[in-house]
């Protein structure tokens, strides 16, 4: 017998015992729900990465491509700039990445 929330009245402590179990029934059936509708496609999730990387690779290349055309005292800057940003992200990724996994944190 499957019970939902709905169908009973809780008036007194008799029928809590029915409502808990009501409500045990109703969480599993989310869950398993959830669980399923969760995970998305393999096709998905290769069209996504897939469009993704070329997005990032050719906005890489038009970046290139434009630094032909930077005074030489701003290309000084850019660099100086896309330096401390690798710096940052080598830096955070030891952080949130490397360091918990070395102490047993994940």
């Amino acid at each position: 017998m499957v019970l939902n929330s709905t169908d009973i009245e809780v008036t007194d402590n008799s029928n809590l015992d029915l409502l808990c179990k009501a409500w045990q029934n109703n969480k599993d059936e989310i869950i398993a729900q959830n669980a399923l509708n969760a995970r998305p496609s393999a096709l998905l999730v290769w069209v996504l990465g897939l469009s993704v990387v070329t997005f990032i690779t050719l906005s890489a290349v038009v970046g290139i491509a434009l630094m032909r055309f930077v005074q030489k005292s701003t290309y000084s800057r850019f660099i100086t700039f896309f330096v401390a940003v690798g710096v940052g992200s080598l830096s955070g990724s030891a952080v949130f990445h490397l360091l918990p996994q070395a102490y047993g944190l994940l």
